[in-house]
């Protein structure tokens, strides 16, 4: 079987290496007519590459009228007759007790482990305990010395006495209530006669004996003993100065006594003038 000189695909190959003026010829070798697309309409509004981004007109607004009232004239009614101020019944006269709110479970500010963990680890007393103190024996062999007596390690510890300051301020009425844990945690820690107790009642310059008058000289701690301010410093006295020079003179005068003394605050630290934390 003989075949053709060209074949559909030679035409093809002729179609694309010639361009689009062999078209017409092309389609007539294949059997087939050229019939040019009807061109698509475009709207007027819409040109090729483009999108129509004019807004749209809002609609007209509409007035609504929306009724209201107001009191214009005020009048008292009183009972017409006495039958009718009979009516009203009095609370007060009646027999049934009203009800009391119940009062909030009493939720301290810090635990009695986080109080006494606390005041251990700023205590100025420190004992030598039976654990050896490693890092010293360390240094001293790799300078060449031999310890005539092996180092131990020093643990903080409590003093022989507490001397506790209570501040009966007015603005600390919410924290009286952690005030006396505190008390009670400490004289689970220390003797009964270790736990030396003085307030510092609400304007005074000294603090006195829970019992004893104004008058009574103000009691002085040992030498040596714990000086523990249950106090805000007056940090939370606004508008106060007078609390915070109170506070000012003692720590001096507490200083001058013994150990620096320790304030356990309700509040955050840097609510504290500098100058009193020193």
């Amino acid at each position: 079987m003989k075949t053709g000189v060209a074949g559909r695909a030679d035409l093809l190959d002729a179609y694309l290496a010639g361009g689009p003026e062999l078209q017409s010829a092309v389609a007539r070798l294949l059997g087939m007519e050229l019939v040019l697309p009807e061109p698509v309409p475009v709207p007027p509004k819409i040109r090729p590459g483009g999108v129509d981004r004019s807004p749209e007109p809002s609609p007209p607004a509409v007035a609504v009228e929306i009724p209201f009232w107001r009191a214009e004239t005020y009048l008292k009614l009183e009972p017409t007759s006495e039958e009718g101020a009979a009516e009203r019944v009095d609370l007060r006269a009646t027999d049934e007790p009203l009800a009391t709110a119940e009062p909030l479970a009493f939720r301290p500010l810090a635990t009695s482990a986080a109080v006494i963990t606390k005041l251990r680890r700023v205590s100025s007393f420190a004992h030598a305990s039976g654990e050896l103190d490693v890092p010293k024996v360390v240094d001293q062999l790799s300078r060449g010395r031999i310890p005539g007596v092996l180092p131990r390690r020093s643990r903080k510890t409590w003093g022989r006495s507490i001397h506790v300051v209570v501040d009966e301020h007015e603005h600390l009425k919410p924290y009286y209530e952690d005030q006396d844990a505190v008390l009670r945690t400490l004289e689970r820690v220390y003797p009964r006669e270790g736990v030396d107790v003085v307030a510092l009642r609400h304007g005074a310059a000294y603090p006195r004996k829970p019992e004893s008058p104004s008058a009574a000289p103000r009691p002085l701690p040992d030498p040596g003993a714990t000086v523990l301010a249950l106090t805000d410093l007056g940090a939370l006295a606004m508008g106060q100065d007078a609390p915070r020079e109170t506070w000012r003179a003692l720590g001096k005068l507490y200083r001058a006594r013994g150990p620096k003394p320790i304030a356990l605050v309700p509040c955050d630290v840097a609510c504290i003038p500098l100058d009193l934390t020193r």
